[in-house]
């Protein structure tokens, strides 16, 4: 008999996950269907994308209001389509403010819904944890210390494997350290949405401008994300010492010594590269002072630093992420051998903690063994 999957895949990130979750459920159940919202890989993927997910792609809390018209049509559009459609199954990925909304709609129309890439709760607005058990069936986690902090609060939930953790080669060439002070090779990856740019420009800018005046040999490269428009990096970063390149950021970060980061799944990308980082983020002014008042900056924000338990790499969020402070930790991490080896040990310990099952996979026996029961 066939069965519909009602999907939601915000982002670049979340159209790549369910697209492979797709693929990997249609090659034992051929006879599924899926439609909602997605991205061109989860409509390579086989889904009818209804919504497409750039609709979607916000940051901060604040700004989702610079977007509000656009946000609450894609919203009615949802909420009709899964009227008209009535699904057997809903699969979220990520976008917890929008998501939670279509996940209490989908619990009032008697749709049970599976979480697919957990909102990080556990990083700041805990309160959203209770909403989460009364609206989600599964949580399915791609974080061990996830599944533990879901468990504590009542949520059924399975860890299922990291994406990144097979999908990312680790490298094994690094340059002499001789060399790397002389002429340091540096990887800058700013983010993968508009704001994040448009909020990083200017820190990144004075960087590189830093970096060169201390390191005349210095390059530094940047990997254009490809769920941004055409040129929007390169136009971001014109007449400036950073060469943004269409590469794909795991080549940058392999030819790279060292690394300047954007907090986010890009930052464990890093450390599962092998390459040592430093972490930065900013916010808009009214999200940052959300933030304060939240505490989202009294833990690690970085993956890698959370998943160890410990500060293996330097984090400069808000107000902290200066010029300053972002080119004093790359200086360490340049002119300090001891430095880069310790962080490089850390990675490994990072790939041990996360094994090697493929997410998908493990996501796709746990939507299976769910739609069983």
């Amino acid at each position: 008999m066939s069965r519909s999957i009602f999907v939601i895949a915000g982002e670049a990130s979340g159209d790549l996950h369910a697209s492979h979750l797709i693929r990997e459920l249609l090659q034992r159940e051929p006879a599924l269907q899926f439609y909602g919202v997605g991205g061109p890989l989860c409509r390579e993927a086989g889904m009818d994308v209804v919504v497409d997910s750039d609709s979607l792609s916000v940051v901060g809390v604040f700004e989702v209001f610079r977007q509000a018209d656009e946000l609450l049509t894609s919203y009615r559009r949802v909420r009709q389509l899964m009227e008209r459609r009535k699904p057997d199954l809903a699969i979220l990925l990520d976008l917890p403010d929008f998501n939670l909304k279509m996940a209490a709609h989908l619990k009032r129309m008697g749709v049970p819904v599976v979480y697919y890439i957990s909102p990080q709760v556990w990083a700041w607005r805990q309160g959203r944890v209770n909403t989460i058990r009364e609206l989600v069936d599964k949580m399915l986690v791609i974080y061990p210390f996830e599944k533990d902090f879901y468990l504590r609060h009542g949520v059924k939930a399975e860890y299922v494997g990291n994406p990144l953790a097979c999908a990312v080669a680790p490298r094994f060439h690094y340059r002499p350290h001789a060399d790397v002070v002389a002429a340091p090779r540096i990887a800058v990856l700013p983010g993968s949405r508009r704001g994040e740019i448009r909020l990083h420009k200017d820190l990144l800018i004075g960087f590189a401008r830093e970096i060169k005046a201390l390191y005349p040999g210095a390059q530094l490269r940047v990997p254009a994300a490809r769920s941004l428009p055409p040129g929007f990096v390169a136009d971001a970063f014109f007449d400036t010492d950073m060469l943004v390149e269409n590469e794909e950021p795991q080549k940058i970060l392999a030819w790279a010594d060292v690394a300047l980061v954007a907090s986010g799944t890009a930052t464990l990308e890093t450390g599962l590269v092998g390459t040592p980082f430093c972490l930065f983020y900013r916010l808009g002014a009214l999200t940052a002072g959300l933030g304060h008042m939240l505490g989202i900056t009294k833990n690690h924000i970085g993956l890698v630093n959370i998943l160890l338990k410990e500060p293996l790499t330097s984090e400069w969020c808000l107000e902290k992420a200066t010029i300053e402070n972002c080119v004093v930790s790359m200086r360490e991490l340049i002119e300090s051998e001891p430095a880069r080896l310790r962080q490089r040990e850390g990675f490994h310990r990072v790939r041990a903690l996360l094994g090697n099952q493929a997410a998908s996979a493990g996501a796709a026996s746990a939507v299976q063994t769910f739609l069983r029961s």
